[in-house]
């Protein structure tokens, strides 16, 4: 097992209210092992374009090697509200790939909860989605599909088909 950390720490004096000379930026403890990899405090789970890209939360991480697949889990809250919001986010992404090892895919569902600070109104929404990528001779085809339902408005759906095609010789 592995244990480290990461801090960033930024400042300045030039007089901006939003920044000051102890402001920490990144905090993430990190435990590893050979098949998991644990994280808490500052966290950036990332799934695909559609359900989970990137954002920065203060909760923890979880990943596990399960063999062909692995499971990726996170839960936490942005760290500062938005638009007179608190917002928690959730989430859970399986991925494996086909015995042969030519198509890769996952499932994946995020929901988060926006709670209005004057009243108190919870509005929950959640994402499900699959995608699958396959490399082939010529290049790569990427499949993304995506539901959202949001409370109260009802559901939306996307999806991206990608297809790149390389040849190795023009001329």
């Amino acid at each position: 097992r592995i244990f480290s950390t990461t801090i960033k720490m930024e400042g300045t004096s030039d007089g901006d209210v939003n920044e000051s000379m102890t402001d920490l930026k990144v905090l993430t403890g990190i435990l590893k092992t050979d098949t998991s990899k644990t994280l808490i405090y500052d966290v950036h789970p990332k799934f695909t374009p559609y359900s989970l890209s990137g954002q920065r939360l203060l909760g923890g991480e979880y990943k596990v090697d399960l063999g062909r697949g692995d499971l990726h889990a996170f839960g936490g809250k942005f760290k500062n509200n938005r638009g007179g919001n608190r917002i928690n986010l959730y989430g859970m992404r399986y991925t494996t790939e086909t015995p042969d090892e030519s198509i890769k895919y996952g499932i994946q569902f995020v929901s988060n909860s926006l709670t209005t600070l004057k009243g108190g109104t919870v509005n929950m929404n959640s994402v499900l989605g699959f995608n699958a990528e396959r490399d082939h001779s010529r290049g790569t085809t990427k499949v993304e599909y995506a539901q959202s339902r949001y409370s109260g408005l009802g559901d939306d759906k996307a999806y991206k088909i990608e297809n790149t095609y390389r040849k190795s010789k023009m001329f």
